[in-house]
């Protein structure tokens, strides 16, 4: 391999220390105060058919029926046909299992549940029927609740994982009202009582974190709306890769960021960050945690065809030791 090319790192850090598969749908968790109001249909159900309609040679749509057990909300039947696009949302229904559903009717009149709609197998809805039987009685007021989550670092093997954010502020404010609360031991916060309307949840963070999440929130008559809040740190750490006459490499390029400490501790453990050179051989890792790293070039791989640079460790060392 051409080991006679050096390519070079040029770093600008910026480190503030401060107090379903790759395709999966993705979609928050969907309590059944939520669910309830949000579905045209609520029922307890057992598959009897699950059907898939082929369309050009592929699963386009599938058509689930369902014997009707109990009705919660919606039009009394003996059973019910869901009809959903196949896609990575789609509900995974099996046949002979029963199921607490929440179902959306389209513009069409046609009905369909999804993985995001709530619905679950009845074994796992046991605190869920109650919930939903009562929700018709209650008062006319709604309520708001969430967690504030947080990456904090194991003691143990100095590796990032997720953790809660206790004892922060979260406000909520409207037109004519204003409540603040610090999030508990588990990072959760709930504002209770609450007329239906528009309301602004916000998270209190340090000037070294930002906050995900929040923002205006629509609470109906005795529906629950979840709200989950993230707090991310804004430090960073860019760069730029560059050969010994000045131009950025040819081609993209891996680079690894690695927990300096986590790799003493835990060498078994330690999993580094890769991001990839631009075009210009820019680089950014956004959301680091305060701490030492190792910032290295091409040190995973074995000099190859697409890649064929000696692994170098900033500032332009080539091994950790030197780094």
């Amino acid at each position: 391999m051409p080991s006679r090319i050096r390519i070079a790192i040029g770093l600008a850090c910026c480190l503030i220390a401060g107090t379903r598969d790759a395709l999966a749908c993705m979609c928050g968790t969907k309590p059944a105060c939520a669910a309830y109001w949000r579905a045209d249909a609520v029922f307890i159900g057992r598959v009897t058919a699950n059907v898939a309609l082929q369309a050009d040679g592929h699963p386009g749509e599938i058509l689930t029926t369902l014997a009707v057990l109990q009705t919660f909300r919606g039009e009394q039947r003996a059973s019910i046909v869901l009809r959903e696009p196949y896609t990575t949302c789609s509900y995974d229904f099996r046949i002979d299992e029963t199921y607490l559903v929440f179902a959306s009717r389209s513009a069409d009149g046609r009905l369909s549940a999804s993985l995001c709609s709530g619905t679950k197998p009845l074994a796992e809805a046991a605190k869920d029927i109650p919930a939903i039987e009562a929700l018709p009685s209650l008062p006319p007021l709604g309520w708001i609740y969430g967690t504030v989550s947080r990456a904090v670092r194991d003691a143990e093997t100095r590796g990032i994982r997720g953790g809660v954010s206790i004892g922060v502020p979260v406000t909520l404010t409207s037109a004519g009202t204003r409540a603040s609360i610090l999030t508990d031991q588990d990072g959760r916060f709930e504002f209770t009582d609450l007329t239906p309307g528009t309301y602004s949840v916000q998270v209190a963070v340090p000037a070294t974190m930002r906050a995900l999440g929040g923002g205006d929130v629509v609470v109906t008559a005795r529906s629950c709306s979840p709200v989950y809040l993230q707090m991310v740190n804004t430090a960073r750490v860019s760069g730029r890769l560059y050969l010994s006459d000045g131009s950025p490499p040819p081609r993209a390029l891996p680079i690894e960021l690695l927990d300096a400490d986590a790799t003493a501790a835990a060498p078994q453990l330690a999993t580094p960050r890769i991001t990839y050179s631009s075009a210009e051989g820019r680089f950014t890792f956004e959301q680091v945690q305060p701490g030492r790293y190792y910032l290295g070039m091409n040190t995973q791989y074995p000099p190859a065809v697409e890649r064929p640079y000696a692994p170098r460790w900033y500032p332009n060392a080539g091994s950790p030791t030197e780094a």
